[in-house]
């Protein structure tokens, strides 16, 4: 039950995220703007991307629509990404590849781990 009145308050704050300025205490323009949802925009995705995606906004009280407009109202605001996009560097890229093909030193436990890093 808990859980479901988290998702509402989400919800609520997110809606009011795309329609209310607080510094102005008003509707935003774009709010106004996105009354009038007159055009359409289409993605391809993946079928499994699509299925996760919708679940985990359900969970969240969002539609796949209000997602997409709450991504690109921010994308305008802010003019950048609503997210950070981190790039691995270097070293990282060197230990993703040595895990994928296998080349990672293995632990009975994570005792042992421990036990050899601060050793």
């Amino acid at each position: 039950m808990m859980w479901a009145a988290n998702v509402d308050v989400f919800s609520i704050v997110a809606r009011l995220a795309l329609s209310y300025d607080v510094a102005t205490h008003q509707e935003s323009q774009e709010s106004q703007e996105m009354a009038t949802t007159d055009d359409v925009v289409r993605a391809r995705v993946g079928a499994k991307i699509k299925r996760d995606s919708e679940k985990a906004l359900a969970s969240m009280g969002l539609t796949m629509s209000e997602a997409i407009r709450l991504f690109l109202v921010q994308t305008v605001r802010l003019q950048a990404l609503p997210f950070v996009i981190v790039a691995p560097n270097a070293e990282t890229m060197q230990a993703i590849d040595e895990a994928r093909t296998g080349k990672v030193r293995k632990h009975a436990s994570v005792d042992a781990l421990f036990a050899e890093l601060e050793s």
